[in-house]
């Protein structure tokens, strides 16, 4: 009986420990009540009872869920978004980067200046065609931007995608040859918008200048726009630009083959051909294609040619860009003329036949 009796005191001073600690737990977990021995002493047993539920239900509640094989994927259930579609803009964008990084490429700089050879003189020898060509080419490239665009709005395909480029140059032909069978009225459409241009160059400029009028008074806009459109379409339409387009085809086809001539010098002054030893002086610096455009065009361009830094160069007129322009001028009256006295035979002949017919119809 007395060593039943001290199991059972040994048991129940367990049991109270184990109350004192838990209710000093549940004590923690109340900020708002305070807590010390006597009070943990004081808490009835029911209270310690219903806490050690409490503790046991959190116990099962936060025990991990066994993970669930529903919800293992593969790589094969993975699904890709389509590419978004593109619009005319980026197209656009997309064709002119991949022209500059055609035309920056070290491997293709000898297409390159061939390709701006043969377009130079021909534009130099006739500037009226090369015009024409270039509407051409442009109605081309504008109707397969355009289709291009609109297949890859419906159909979420990407430019590089086969059917969007078939589509894009069939729709391209169709709009050239379009163009090609009424020239005479795109180059009258194309003589408005020149003249619409012209027009509001010539407006900010004079509103610049103090013209208050042209940016307030409506008509007068309207007077104003509609003189300057009508008179550069009626010259559109009497051929009266043909002159004009002599001028800046010969100018532009002058810069073209002097360029072109300009690369092809350098560089085989650089490889150390027949040039090097013709130029005892010379500093060869080679670039690309655009580096000797820009030299003609623009005098704080860097310096290339086989004059390139030499003690003989000026502030902006370097020796290189003198005779690529001293070239380019040569080259642009020897185009110019020749095309203007064509021009001027053709225009006599056609009133000469105009007169003849009138002759006809009056006998």
């Amino acid at each position: 009986t007395g060593v039943a009796a001290e199991s059972s005191n040994e048991v129940t001073a367990a049991v109270l420990q184990a109350s004192r600690y838990n209710t000093a737990a549940l004590w923690e977990q109340m900020p708002d009540e305070s807590f010390d021995e006597e009070s943990a002493n004081t808490v009835s047993p029911v209270a310690l009872s219903e806490h050690d539920d409490e503790l046991e239900e959190k116990d099962e509640d936060t025990t991990p869920a066994p993970a669930s094989e529903d919800t293992t994927t593969t790589p094969d259930d993975t699904t890709t978004t389509p590419a978004p579609p593109e619009s005319t803009k980026s197209i656009l964008q997309h064709i002119s980067y991949e022209v500059k990084a055609q035309l920056d490429s070290a491997e293709h700089q000898v297409w390159v200046a061939v390709l701006a050879l043969a377009f130079g003189l021909v534009m130099m020898c006739d500037g009226e065609d090369t015009f024409n060509w270039l509407l051409i080419g442009a109605a081309f490239l504008l109707f397969c931007v355009l289709a291009m665009s609109e297949i890859s709005q419906v159909w979420g395909v990407g430019r590089h995608s086969v059917i969007s480029r078939v589509v894009g140059i069939e729709v391209g032909i169709a709009g050239a040859f379009a163009v090609k069978q009424s020239i005479q009225g795109v180059t009258f459409a194309v003589g408005l918008a020149l003249g619409a241009f012209i027009a509001m160059t010539l407006q900010r400029q004079l509103v610049s200048l103090g013209a208050d009028a042209l940016e307030e008074n409506q008509g007068l806009i309207v007077a104003f726009y509609t003189v300057i459109v009508g008179v550069v379409g009626i010259m559109f339409n009497r051929k009266q630009h043909v002159r004009f387009v002599i001028f800046a085809s010969s100018m532009i086809g002058s810069v073209l083959v002097s360029s072109a001539v300009s690369w092809c010098v350098t560089t085989a002054a650089a490889k150390g051909t027949w040039v090097a030893s013709a130029f005892p002086d010379a500093t060869p610096k080679a670039g690309t294609w655009v580096d000797f455009v820009l030299l003609l065009v623009n005098g704080a361009a860097p310096d290339v040619g086989i004059f390139a830094d030499s003690r003989y160069n000026l502030d902006q007129w370097r020796t290189d860009r003198i005779a690529g322009v001293s070239l380019a001028v040569l080259l642009f009256l020897g185009g110019a003329i020749p095309q203007l006295k064509a021009m001027k035979a053709k225009v006599e002949a056609r009133e000469r036949g105009g007169l003849h017919e009138a002759l006809l119809s009056s006998a």
